[in-house]
């Protein structure tokens, strides 16, 4: 009897909030701040989470050198493809850009000083940042300080959105179902 009771009030309550969530009554008898949080939960409930940053750059550790894989929508074609380059990071400067990081067999840190990224990789975990080199003062190669560790060998190139739209045009580009 108790199973069949809560059965039904979930089943009123769910009923009725999904008539509400399109008008928001649900949001409606909360004070102002609270209302607005409320609607912008309900948006990103129906929506189902927020959207892809783009751009994006995935990144895979080995115990040798960091992967970076660039993802490049070709305006002909339906299909992305993508660009993989050994440690190598490039950032486009009008853009906030997110990095996706993990490591492929060991923990690793991951430390671009000049960028304030201090991460560790983890095999099998997911780490995500945001890189904003919008209001950096212009520069088009960030020197890597020489360490004894795998980060020494990583190059970053920050591209105006001209020189990084010719890179992404003479890149190789290879079907990103093909990269391992």
């Amino acid at each position: 009897m108790k199973a069949i009771f809560s059965f039904l009030i979930t089943m009123v309550l769910c009923s009725q909030a999904q008539s509400a969530d399109r008008k928001h009554e649900l949001c409606d008898a909360m004070a102002q701040v609270d209302r607005t949080n409320c609607k912008a939960a309900l948006e990103l409930l129906m929506i189902g989470g927020p959207q892809p940053h783009e751009p994006s750059v995935f990144i895979k550790a080995t115990s040798e050198k960091w992967l970076f894989r660039y993802q490049i929508t070709q305006m002909s074609e339906g299909e992305p493809l993508c660009t993989v380059l050994a440690n190598h990071l490039i950032i486009r400067r009008d853009l906030i850009t997110r990095l996706l990081y993990t490591s492929y067999d060991d923990m690793l840190d991951f430390d671009i000083p000049e960028l304030d990224i201090h991460e560790t990789a983890i095999p099998g975990r997911m780490g995500e940042i945001f890189v904003d080199v919008t209001r950096r003062p212009p520069t088009d190669k960030l020197p890597m300080p020489k360490k004894d560790n795998i980060n020494a060998d990583i190059r970053v190139d920050i591209l105006q959105p001209t020189a990084y739209a010719e890179w992404e045009r003479k890149a190789v580009k290879q079907d990103c179902k093909m990269i391992d």
